[in-house]
C-alpha cells in the first residue's frame, strides 16, 4: 500500500492524500492524511492543512486521529488526540492527550478502558504475542490483550515480550539492575549494568558501550559467547 499527497496548490491550503494498493489502484483520495499502512490500517488525521505540515509549531488546530483500513474506509471516526498503531493482535493504543491510554480492536470498540477511575496507563508499549508493557502509577508492567495484569508493575523500564525458543522475553529495569525475564518473572540473565538490549533469538546484549572495562555479572553465572563493542553476548538458557 502507497500513501502520498499531492503537489497541487489547494485555493483552501488543503492538501490531498491519496493511498493505491499494490495494482496502482487508487483506494482512498481525500483531505485526511494518512501515515501509512501497517497491519492492513493507516492512522488519518483530520483538521490539518498544508501550512499546518509546514509549521506545525504554528498549527491553529491540534490534528484529531482515526483509523482507516486498506478499502480506504474510516473504520473510527477521527476522535483520538494520539494513536498508535495497529498490532498484528488486532489491537491499537489511543489516547485524548497522551496521559491516559485505552485499547480498541480494528472496529473502535474498547476492549481495555482509559482508567478514568485513576487506574490508567500513563504509557504504553505496542501489543506483541497477545501482551503489552504499560505504565502504572510510574512503573511498568505486562498485561494481556483483555487488560489483566501478567506481571506487577514494579519496573522502571520494560518491554513488550518476544519470543524467544518459544517463550516470551523481557528486558527489564529494577534499579540500576537490567534483567532478562520471562512472563512467570524467571530470571534468565541479570547484569548489574543499567543497559540491555532486546534478545535476537536466544543471545542476549548486556553491558555498557561507554565503559570498556564493565563487565556484567550473570545470575545464572554463563559465559559470555563473545564481545564486541563494550558489550557482551550471552546465550539465553532457561
Amino acid at each position: 500500500m502507497t500513501v502520498g499527497q499531492s503537489g497541487a496548490a489547494h485555493i483552501d491550503d488543503t492538501p490531498t492524500y491519496f493511498a493505491c494498493d499494490s495494482n496502482g489502484k487508487t483506494v482512498y483520495k481525500g483531505s485526511a492524511s494518512l501515515a501509512g499502512y501497517k497491519n492492513g490500517f493507516s492512522i488519518y488525521a483530520e483538521n490539518v492543512s498544508k501550512s499546518d505540515i509546514i509549521n506545525p509549531s504554528l498549527a491553529s488546530k491540534r490534528p484529531s486521529f482515526g483509523y482507516m483500513d486498506i478499502t480506504g474506509k474510516k473504520t473510527t471516526l477521527a476522535q483520538y488526540g494520539v494513536a498508535q498503531n495497529f498490532s498484528s493482535d488486532g489491537l491499537a493504543w489511543v489516547s485524548g492527550d497522551g496521559t491516559s491510554w485505552w485499547a480498541i480492536n480494528r472496529t473502535g470498540k474498547t476492549v481495555i478502558a482509559d482508567g478514568s477511575n485513576g487506574n490508567g496507563y500513563s504509557n504504553v508499549k505496542p501489543f506483541n504475542d497477545g501482551y503489552a508493557a504499560v505504565k502504572h502509577l510510574g512503573k511498568w508492567g505486562i498485561i494481556n490483550k483483555v487488560g489483566k495484569q501478567i506481571i506487577p508493575f514494579i519496573y522502571a523500564s520494560l518491554t513488550s515480550p518476544t519470543k524467544i525458543n518459544g517463550e516470551e522475553v523481557l528486558v527489564a529495569v529494577v534499579g540500576d539492575t537490567t534483567e532478562y525475564i520471562t512472563l512467570d518473572s524467571k530470571i534468565l540473565l541479570k547484569n548489574t549494568i543499567t543497559d540491555g538490549r532486546m534478545p535476537h533469538e536466544d543471545i542476549a546484549v548486556a553491558g555498557d558501550a561507554s565503559d570498556e572495562n564493565l563487565v556484567p555479572t550473570i545470575s545464572n553465572d554463563a559465559d559470555p559467547v563473545f564481545s564486541a563493542n563494550n558489550y557482551s553476548y550471552y546465550k539465553l538458557v532457561k
